[in-house]
């Protein structure tokens, strides 16, 4: 009996061994594969970190801040820091955190549907610098972040030619190519629109 419970004890231990073997990540030079940001729920192309990863909480470390991100049943509670002081929570579980941009700006985006939020929290001014509506995926490249969002055009000139099957859809809406400047701090509207549905 003393056997199986020394085995028992030496494999728990060695289990634990492991996994805190695996659930740290020592920061990599250069940038991140986009399935390891996909993996932890993070834009791709957003600033590097290094990670600690336990069941329910990953704890991001970034160049000035760390983020404590806990889930809760299908959301996340988020918690970033500067040193020691805390900047910003946002327990509303509808959020998720996708990234830091410049060492300045946290990305967030509420919702599960393909109609969905995009938040930018200004971290050195402590602010929230747009919450907008946007449709699609958002893509980060060169100091921008680009996203879709619903407009109504009245003009028939500039409205673009749908495809037929989606022409008698009574959920038909146009969508505009919008970007936020990282630089200007400010939406781009580029005059570009697209025909789409609403789901």
């Amino acid at each position: 009996m003393k056997n199986i419970n020394l085995t028992l004890i030496l494999i728990i231990i060695s289990l634990q061994i492991i996994f805190a073997q695996s659930s740290q990540e020592n920061k990599i030079d250069g940038k991140r594969t986009e399935a390891e940001y996909r993996k932890l729920g993070l834009l791709d192309n957003t600033d590097n970190f290094s990670f600690t990863k336990s069941l329910d909480t990953t704890i991001l470390m970034y160049k000035s801040f760390t983020v404590k991100k806990r889930i809760i049943e299908t959301s996340e509670e988020i918690l970033i820091y500067r040193s020691n002081k805390r900047i910003y929570l946002r327990d509303n579980l509808s959020y998720y955190f996708l990234g830091i941009v410049n060492d300045r700006f946290a990305i967030f985006d509420e919702g599960t549907s393909n109609t969905r939020g995009l938040m930018i929290f200004d971290l050195h001014e402590e602010k929230e610098l747009i919450n907008i509506v946007y449709i699609s995926d958002l893509v980060l490249e060169n100091n921008t972040i680009l996203f879709k969002s619903e407009v109504k055009i009245n003009d028939e000139k500039l409205k673009p030619n749908c495809p037929p099957d989606i022409e008698v859809l009574s959920n038909k809406i146009y969508l505009e190519e919008q970007y936020f400047d990282f630089q200007k701090l400010e939406i781009i509207y580029t005059g570009k629109y697209i025909c789409s549905f609403m789901e």
